[in-house]
Parts: structure tokens; C-alpha cells; sequence
């Protein structure tokens, strides 16, 4: 920038500063939003780190070539990368939690003995097209359904989650909890016998499935 340049831009008024820096903002925020609506970084473990790093850089630069060469550059770009800071972790907080990270969660979820594991699965989209991302364990449990929901409760309690009441709905049964951010739905078929997946059921058993999601899924 040549000193004819450098005279323009210190005779320009704050208001058009300021209506530059955001102008240059609103394109920022909205690739930024899409980046972690698309990939969903920020619900990747150490996502509270990854996030910041993500967002700060460009909101920094946006300060620093939005104010121009007058006075308060750094100020402003100070004050804009803090708000990168910010940005990120919000997204951290708000993103949906990755499969690897349910996947994790779920390892770590103690159920009632005599669970024996079925199957498995994981699915959904960071976007959530469809569904938002989960993963899924279906296990074959013994004895009296009314025992098993007893028990389930009482387990999942001791870990931490807050649970709501048992629903009915076409012949099985569902609960629903939370424990942060992490989301858990627990679907019980007491009908005997009844299983789809590759794995026999065991006889005189009954299905439970448990599913690890993202509490509230996506706000953005």
C-alpha cells in the first residue's frame, strides 16, 4: 500500500471502518458455520481446542485487513480474535457429538449382568439429513421385562443420567435420558424370540436396545 493509500485510509471515517470489518465478517461467520455444520469438528474429542484454533485465525485476519492502517488496528484485531475464541467454543459446545466419541461413551456404559451384546450400530449425519449421528447396541436380556426395566434404570442412574418415564409404543417400550450433552434412548421389545439381526436370540430372552446420541441434536 503506497502512502497515497495509506492517507485514504486514515481519512476514512469509523463508520465506514466499521462497515467494512463487517463486511468482511459476514462471509467469515457464515464459512466458518458451514464448515463445522458440514464436518462437525467441533463434537470431535478435544473439539474445545480444535475449535478455537479453527476459528480464530480468520476472524483475527478480518480485524487486522477490515480496520486498515490507522489507529486501533490492533485493537481491533485483538478484540475480533477473542471473538474467534468465543465462536469456537460455542461451536465445540453445540456440535453434535462424532461417532468415535459415541462409540467411546458407549464402551464406557456399564449395563445390568446378564446383558449378552447382539449387535451394533452407528448412523445418522453431522448434517442429520435423516437422523443426526448415533450408535446403537442391541442386547438379548433374560427374565421378567418389568426386572429388566428396574434394573436398567437403577444402573443407568448410578452413572449419572437423568431419565424420564417408560413409554408405550406399538408393543415395546422406550426411555429417554440425558447426562450432558450426551443423549441415551433405551427401546425394550418384551415379546420373546422377536430379532431380525444376524445373531439367534437366545429363547425365553427379549431385545434391548440402547442408543447413545447427541441431547437436543444440532441447534445450528
Amino acid at each position: 500500500m503506497d502512502m497515497v493509500d495509506t492517507k485514504h485510509e486514515q481519512n476514512l471515517g469509523l463508520g465506514a471502518v466499521l462497515a467494512r470489518t463487517g463486511a468482511f465478517s459476514m462471509p467469515t461467520l457464515v464459512g466458518l458455520a458451514m464448515v463445522f455444520f458440514i464436518t462437525g469438528v467441533g463434537g470431535y474429542r478435544g473439539g474445545w481446542l480444535w475449535a478455537p484454533l479453527i476459528t480464530t485465525p480468520p476472524l483475527a485476519a478480518v480485524g487486522f485487513w477490515g480496520w486498515g492502517p490507522r489507529r486501533g488496528r490492533m485493537a481491533a484485531t485483538a478484540v475480533l480474535a477473542g471473538a474467534g475464541v468465543a465462536l469456537g467454543v460455542w461451536f465445540s459446545q453445540t456440535s453434535l457429538l462424532s461417532a468415535p466419541r459415541l462409540r467411546a461413551a458407549m464402551d464406557s456404559l456399564a449395563v445390568p449382568e446378564g446383558y449378552e451384546l447382539l449387535a451394533e450400530e452407528r448412523g445418522g449425519w453431522a448434517l442429520c439429513f435423516d437422523e443426526c449421528t448415533y450408535f446403537t447396541r442391541t442386547f438379548a436380556v433374560p427374565g421378567d421385562s418389568e426386572e429388566a426395566k428396574a434394573a436398567l434404570v437403577e444402573v443407568l442412574g448410578r452413572q449419572g443420567f437423568t431419565l424420564g418415564p417408560w413409554r408405550r409404543s406399538s408393543g415395546a417400550e422406550f426411555i429417554r435420558g440425558q447426562r450432558g450433552r450426551l443423549g441415551l434412548a433405551a427401546y425394550i421389545d418384551p415379546r420373546t424370540g422377536r430379532h431380525d439381526g444376524p445373531a439367534p436370540l437366545p429363547p425365553g430372552n427379549f431385545e434391548i436396545h440402547i442408543t447413545l446420541d447427541t441431547y437436543g441434536g444440532n441447534p445450528l
